[in-house]
């Protein structure tokens, strides 16, 4: 399988501040390496920066203007001589550079990197464009997908979707002082922002110089981020008298790195948009799936080097023999004509292409941008195309509509990389949301159990997991680094460590969740899936193997409905309500009142409850039990309950579940979809009407806006995300 980065960097038209020709540096000649380290960022860098030293040394063409000449003196005094500033900045060390090389340097990096990339520059509009004249469309040049601005639309884009960000560290009022006082150039930095889809946010300065003093602590405040590839740190304030200025690149898997992510993240915490509209600087706060968006952007799943030697590891042909015949054959099994399938974590891309091949209408998802890349590798070379798409987990519910798909896919392990029990059943409640009735979820995971019960062999330095489904490699071997003595603990997770074969020297380490015996099930069983079977190293299901590297789980959703047999399970929305505060109302108002207009409250509820086809099981103390087929009208009736209990003088919370429930004969229901309600409704305070995940997504079409609240650990039935409706 071709790694992306092994392909040549594309030409890119690059601009000066000496003149306004482009030139194409050639893509045939190799770098000089020898002097460089063989990370695979600097490779690429050296790449490109060793086809303009063959241009800038080698061309005679008696055509080119003098401007272009001057552009090629430019990179050529970058690249002179056997220990360059080039490439000592590219082994990570401080250097100054002639100040008018600046641009230059950056439209290389602009043109080899294909990643998110947020700047902060504290250059105030009218010098950034006087500092700066060709950098805003060098980037535009670059031969990534183009930017995705924030909050110029109401629907929701792609959560992983290309975004340049700059963060510019003044006020509002500074900024708007500025453009009336430079109308001459001002108004274009900005026109030029949003013509490339760069979004500005604004910061107060005093904020980034608390980030920069409590974080970053480096010898300056402006730096330039490509997420997954590296920082350039660089002087915090240009001017055109200058004739040096210092520049400092960082990698990932350094604490300097992490610092820099940490940093930016602290200034988007703080940011607020900023755009021109009719001449006027206008501002705006920073929406909550913008700033979510940003922020996961900063989260590294994989490390760097670890995502390009991963294609190794897996080893596509052997692993599509196994797993593609047992996908197929499950799929099969659904009898539909033409099914959907969803491939929700990509990866290399492996599993689409074979099922697109044979004809299968696939969705790929995948947030790690390298592996996008390589996805899209591997389908060209087999002659296919790819529909990807690089939602977050965390937003399914914004991947497509309800009900969409006969299939999803969710392999490698990959749910492991979530690092709570909670955080898995929100992603396993988006699945079924978006699976049609009686659709099929396959997962898969590790045997943790039985890298628990051999810890002590595994831990043994000399110890490689051997290859075998679904990871075939031998080039690149994984051993566990630590293994916690506790399995399904939050946070508490596994390390793998993943060696070359040949020198046993680390490419990267990975944490996992451990998954303890039963809890996967027990997750998928509570997020609205049934008929879950297990199959061990893709074996008959239902089996028992100690040795299995994997267990795959096929899970059918769970049909909504109320049985019509007493004693059978089945899918319901269940609502308790409570009066809150009751036993400070019944001693102000006496028992006598209290139960006068507890009467009332409960009149009233009857009659809504029936308005909205449910049922009332039993009166609890000073709450009720209701059921409903349909979580809209469980949530409606909720609403109007707690809105107008039917007495001013008595106040009423409401906490919702879905989920499987039995019915007795006398109309009791029982169950953990219960339980969970119960403990959902103690979680609201008056007046609120609060439900977990799988009720907030079967109510979204009905237009019903939820809050989310913070996680809460529900007595006897444990943590969940929570969401309010006000």
């Amino acid at each position: 399988m071709a790694s992306h980065l092994s392909r040549r960097a594309r030409p890119h038209k690059i601009r000066a501040v000496t003149g306004s020709s482009p030139i194409d540096p050639p893509r045939s000649i190799e770098p000089d390496a020898g002097d460089l380290l063989l990370d695979p960022l600097i490779q690429s860098f050296a790449e490109l920066l060793g086809s303009a030293r063959a241009h800038a040394a080698g061309s005679n063409d008696e055509s080119l203007s003098h401007e272009e000449r001057v552009v090629e003196d430019i990179v050529g005094s970058f690249l002179a001589g056997p220990a360059t500033r080039v490439s000592e900045l590219l082994q990570g060390k401080l250097v100054g550079v002639p100040a008018h090389q600046l641009e230059v340097l950056v439209s290389l990096f602009y043109s080899t990197i294909d990643d998110v990339y947020i700047g902060v520059d504290s250059h105030l509009p009218s010098r950034f464009l006087r500092v700066h004249p060709f950098l805003l469309e060098n980037l535009a040049a670059s031969e990534g997908p183009p930017s995705v601005a924030l909050g110029d639309t109401r629907e929701h884009v792609e959560c992983h979707a290309a975004r340049w960000v700059r963060i510019v560290p003044h006020s509002v009022a500074a900024l708007k002082e500025d453009l009336v006082n430079h109308r001459d150039v001002a108004p274009e930095y900005f026109h030029q922002h949003e013509a490339h889809g760069i979004t500005l946010l604004s910061v107060d300065r005093q904020q980034l110089e608390a980030a920069h003093e409590d974080i970053l602590k480096e010898w300056t405040t402006d730096l330039g981020l490509w997420v997954n590839r590296c920082a350039l740190l660089f002087e915090p304030s240009i001017t055109s008298t200058m004739k040096e200025l210092r520049l400092q690149l960082i990698y990932p898997g350094t604490s300097d790195f992490e610092k820099c992510k940490r940093y930016v993240q602290r200034l988007i915490e703080h940011a607020r948009i900023v755009k021109l509209r009719g001449g006027t600087l206008v501002d705006q706060p920073l929406g909550d799936h913008d700033r979510e968006h940003l922020l996961w952007g900063l989260e590294t799943m994989f490390q760097p080097r670890l995502a390009d030697y991963w294609a190794s590891f897996v080893r596509a042909d052997a692993r599509v023999t196994e797993l593609g015949p047992f996908v197929e054959k499950r799929i099969s099994e659904l009898g539909v004509a033409k099914p959907k399938i969803l491939d929700a974590a990509t990866g290399t891309g492996c599993d689409s292409v074979y099922l697109t091949e044979r004809g299968y209408d696939v969705v790929s998802n995948e947030i790690v941008q390298r592996f996008v890349a390589y996805a899209r590798e591997t389908a060209e070379e087999n002659g296919v195309r790819l529909r990807i798409k690089r939602y977050d987990w965390r937003h399914f519910e914004y991947f497509a509509a309800p009900q969409s798909y006969d299939a999803i896919l969710a392999f490698g392990n990959s749910l492991s990389c979530l690092p709570t029990g909670v955080a898995v059943r929100s992603v396993l409640a988006r699945f079924n949301y978006l699976l049609k009735p009686k659709g099929i979820l396959i997962v898969d995971e590790r045997n943790y159990r039985a890298m628990a019960a051999k810890k002590s062999e595994m831990m043994q330095r000399e110890f490689r997991i051997p290859p075998g489904f679904p990871y075939c490699g031998t080039s690149v071997q994984a051993r566990p680094l630590d293994v916690p003595d506790r399995l399904g603990v939050d946070n508490n997770l596994l390390t793998l460590e993943y060696d070359r074969a040949s020198d046993n020297e680390p490419v990267g380490t990975f944490e996992v969740f451990p998954f303890t015996d039963g809890q996967l099930e027990s997750l998928l069983e509570d997020t609205g899936f049934c008929n879950v079977e297990r199959y061990y190293n893709l074996h008959e299901p239902n089996g028992h193997d100690k040795d299995a590297s994997f267990i795959t789980y096929v899970a059918q959703r769970r049909p909504a409905g109320r049985s019509r047999k007493a004693g059978t399970a089945a899918e319901r929305t269940i609502v308790f309500t409570d009066v809150t505060g009751s036993s400070n109302a019944r001693a102000e108002l006496g028992d006598t009142v209290y139960e006068a207009e507890w009467r009332k409250h409960e009149r009233k509820a009857r009659a809504i409850v029936d308005s909205h086809r449910g049922t009332v099981h039993k009166t609890l103390g000073d709450g009720l039990m209701l059921s409903f087929a349909s979580a809209v009208d469980a949530v409606q009736a909720a609403k109007e309950i707690v809105s107008a209990p039917g007495t001013t003088r008595l106040r009423v919370r409401a906490g919702i579940n879905v989920g499987q429930v039995v019915e007795d004969e006398s109309g009791d229901l029982s169950g953990r979809a219960v339980n969970a309600a119960e403990r959902i409704c103690e979680a609201a305070r008056p007046d609120l009407v609060v439900a977990d995940d799988r009720v907030m997504l079967a109510t979204l079409a009905a237009g019903i806006t939820w809050h989310r609240m913070e996680e809460h650990d529900l007595r006897g039935v444990g943590k969940r995300a929570l969401w309010r409706w006000a």
